[in-house]
């Protein structure tokens, strides 16, 4: 790819920049809102359709006015949600299960183990199948009304929301192996189900919940609409919960994170950090824009994980993630700028790529990131763009996520 040799001028600053300059004295008196959005997978191959070469109005002005640097691939991790909180996913490396409980809101005894528990289907012929169309709440809940009757003094199933629960095995041991549906899927149950030191409880466990949920009317419905039923309970990602470090004590201040994903949720409740509600976020494109105005306004420190575009990405619906752009920058930064001089801000825009997860990353995404820094206070003068042009030029730094968030999120700024 060619270096860049021609790089777009900048448009005239607006007007209200000019004002700003009169009264820059009372504006650095002001406390400094700061809001990092996390946007993974958003920039696409230099050779592949990109949905930055058109930037909406107010991303296009902060671009103009802050800074670009690049951002490094992410290696694949156990947790790659900790970079969005500017921690080492190196370092910080918790299985599924007890981000599921922590998601969940609940703390079981210590030594418990907690996995996650995905509810699956067994075929006519006692094989794993993930269902095609997940459950919808009517059916959790009768669901779960059997599900309690499969509770002993030992393992405690907790009711989660679509196809995504937990069970907490207390006193348990992490010397045994358990898959993912995902790998087991199409396999036969009898000979994929957990090995090691509790094998046979956990067998158990499986076997009742087919034979109970099997028979309900909710699955005879399924069956005849044609959708798979809803009789068999996984369990896997066993681990203990972590001590993590309280990151309020260490950083000065609660951060407030806005996203949809449950393992986002479980993170921030282990570091102390406070997660909005995932189901007003919204899902897909759906986003709920004007709520994270709304939260942003509110919270000193901010951090929204925008995680539909991946998928977006991986079925190259560039319109899609155009769309979402134009919204988050309508719906949020444009009326942050609007009202900059009274409530200066800074923001950390981070799209980063590589493979971040054991999820094969979109083949149509980077996996060099981009990152942009836009602070209210200082009108600056950039010539790079903030588009793919820019992946192969020296001239710009690279970073790593986890380092270019970390400013956002401490509490003295």
């Amino acid at each position: 790819m060619q270096l860049i040799t021609s790089i777009p001028q900048p448009l005239p600053p607006p007007a209200h920049r000019h004002r700003r300059k009169r009264k820059g004295a009372l504006r650095h008196n002001l406390p400094v809102r700061q809001l990092t959005v996390v946007v993974p997978y958003l920039v696409s191959e230099p050779e592949q359709e990109s949905a930055l070469r058109s930037l909406p109005e107010g991303l296009q002005r902060m671009v103009e006015c802050g800074s670009v640097s690049k951002i490094e691939p992410l290696s694949e991790a156990t947790t790659p949600e900790a970079a969005w909180l500017a921690l080492d996913p190196d370092e910080v490396q918790v299985p599924q299960g007890p981000l599921t409980v922590a998601a969940l809101g609940h703390r079981p005894p210590s030594g418990s183990v907690h996995f996650h528990l995905s509810l699956c289907s067994a075929d006519e012929d006692g094989k794993l199948q993930i269902p095609e169309h997940k459950p919808t709440t009517t059916e959790v809940k009768r669901i779960f009304q059997e599900v309690q009757m499969l509770a002993t003094r030992a393992l405690t199933p907790l009711e989660g929301e679509g196809p995504d629960h937990a069970l907490v095995w207390e006193e348990g041991s992490l010397e045994m192996a358990a898959q993912a549906p995902a790998i087991v899927a199409g396999k036969p149950i009898l000979n994929n189900t957990p090995q090691g030191e509790g094998e046979k409880i956990l067998r158990r466990f499986i076997d009742d919940a087919v034979n109970i949920l099997d028979p309900l009317e909710v699955n005879h419905i399924r069956r005849e609409e044609g959708m798979r039923p809803l009789n068999c309970l996984w369990p896997w990602g066993q681990g203990f919960r972590p001590d993590l470090p309280s990151l309020p004590i260490r950083r000065g201040d609660v951060v407030y994170v806005e996203s949809g994903s449950m393992r986002m949720h479980g993170l921030c409740d282990m570091v102390g950090y406070r997660h909005g509600d995932r189901a007003k976020f919204g899902k897909g494109i759906r986003t709920d824009f004007d709520r994270i105005l709304r939260i942003t306004k509110k919270q000193k420190i901010s951090l929204t994980l925008l995680h539909s575009i991946q998928e977006m990405q991986a079925h190259a619906r560039i319109d899609e993630i155009v769309w979402n752009l134009e919204q988050l920058s309508e719906k949020v930064f444009e009326p942050l700028m609007e009202n900059e001089e009274r409530s200066p801000f800074v923001l950390r825009l981070v799209a980063p790529g590589g493979q971040a997860s054991i999820d094969s990353a979109p083949e149509l995404a980077s996996s060099t990131g981009l990152a942009l820094v836009y602070d209210s206070r200082k009108a600056l003068k950039n010539n790079v763009p903030f588009d793919e042009r820019v992946l192969d030029d020296p001239r710009v730094p690279s970073v790593r996520a986890w380092e270019f968030i970390h400013p956002g999120l401490i509490g003295a700024y």
